[in-house]
């Protein structure tokens, strides 16, 4: 897959002023045919930073020195290429100070429609103007290849495992934030997340703020979580799950990056409600499409752009081969497991029915004893017939 990050000439433009920056930027935006897909939001040195106009709630001359040291990274394929952490937003907001903000509250299928809807209702915007990404957060590591994934038969990257919990990021005008948050607070039920079934750190509630606690807002949205019960406490990564205990921790979004998740869980359907509807489950490919989504290298129902699970899985076979053995032959025991249960089952049930259908099975004695008497006038008829 081609590098769609910014050359280093491009880099070395961004440095000559602020408004050269992004001057530069704006032009970038029109003129290239593919939007640089990032994959974490973050602002240190070896990791990804977006577009010009997802700026945090800090200056932007203090962002642009920021960009000198950051490093634009590509997207992978399902194995092989490396990449490191998350998505930009679905799109360049053009609102002054907006920042990328993140939510947890259980499953991110749930949260993600129900702040997508927010977006729309809150901050006026379209559905293609929408900016609500399922993803991870929370962690303190990431995959040796850069990759935070969903659990996967491949072991890869387990999102899990490395600490993080299923958040949905948002890219909203700092201002616009208390009436997020507020949105966001509504999805708690007496102050427990609507879906108490999913239990375990990776359904923990978190909040990520640039700054976290010291956020120019923090005060303000943590009077309206309280309105609603739950105390907002300082998150310092690898959390246990919140459940039972009222709480939501609060993550330093540029310390913990939010990831974004596979193209399979956008715009997903949950297990509380109706199906969402195909015009809502169709904005995954759209976003796909439009560049909104990247390829994330995570095992997906697709691996790059036109390129199915089928072609995938030959790709990763030739790239991985020993990898690819192992889990076939994982796959192989699991299926002749299957398969000898099944047989056995069926076994079971005929030898049982056989059984029946040669001769009733004696339970009590009087049954015994009428058996004993029919066995004997089967045989004396029998002597009968060959007399």
């Amino acid at each position: 897959m081609a590098r769609t990050g910014r050359s280093r000439r491009e880099v070395r433009n961004m440095r000559l002023a602020p408004a050269a920056a992004m001057l530069l930027s704006m032009v970038l935006n029109l003129l290239s045919s593919e939007t640089p897909t990032i994959h974490a939001w973050t602002v240190g040195e070896n990791h990804a930073t977006t577009e010009m106009a997802a700026v945090q709630s800090q200056s932007r001359r203090k962002w642009l020195k920021q960009v000198s040291v950051a490093v634009t990274s590509t997207t992978g394929m399902l194995a092989g290429s490396t990449s490191t952490a998350v998505a930009h937003p679905a799109r360049a907001v053009q609102e002054e100070s907006a920042a990328l903000y993140y939510f947890g509250a259980g499953c991110f299928w749930h949260v993600q429609h129900e702040l997508w809807k927010a977006e729309q209702q809150l901050l006026g915007r379209s559905v293609q103007e929408c900016t609500a990404l399922a993803g991870y957060a929370g962690g303190k590591k990431m995959g040796k290849d850069g990759t935070v994934c969903y659990h996967n038969f491949m072991g890869q990257s387990d999102y899990g495992k490395l600490g993080h919990s299923e958040v949905v990021a948002l890219t909203i005008p700092d201002q616009k934030l208390e009436s997020i948050a507020r949105a966001y607070f509504d999805l708690f039920v007496n102050g427990e997340r609507a879906d108490p079934q999913d239990a375990g750190s990776e359904y923990r509630s978190l909040l990520g703020l640039p700054g976290g606690t010291q956020h120019v807002q923090f005060d303000s949205v943590k009077a309206v979580a309280k309105e609603y019960g739950l105390d907002l406490v300082p998150g310092k990564g690898n959390e246990a799950d919140t459940l039972g205990k009222r709480i939501v921790y609060v993550m330093d979004s540029t310390q913990f990056p939010f990831y974004q998740a596979e193209v399979y869980h956008q715009y997903h359907n949950d297990f509380q409600t109706p199906p969402y509807g195909k015009a809502y489950n169709d904005l995954a490919d759209q976003a796909l499409d439009q560049n909104k989504l990247a390829i994330t290298g995570c095992p997906d129902r697709v691996h790059e752009k036109g390129v199915g699970v089928v072609t995938g899985a030959f790709s990763f076979l030739r790239q991985e081969p020993a990898k690819a053995a192992k889990i076939a032959t994982l796959y192989l025991i699991v299926f002749l497991l299957i398969l000898a249960g099944i047989v056995w089952v069926v076994k079971k049930e005929y030898w049982t029915n056989t059984q029946a259908s040669w001769i009733p099975i004696p339970t009590t004695s009087t049954d015994v004893i009428s058996l004993s008497e029919s066995v004997v006038r089967d045989l004396a008829q029998e002597e009968d017939n060959i007399g």
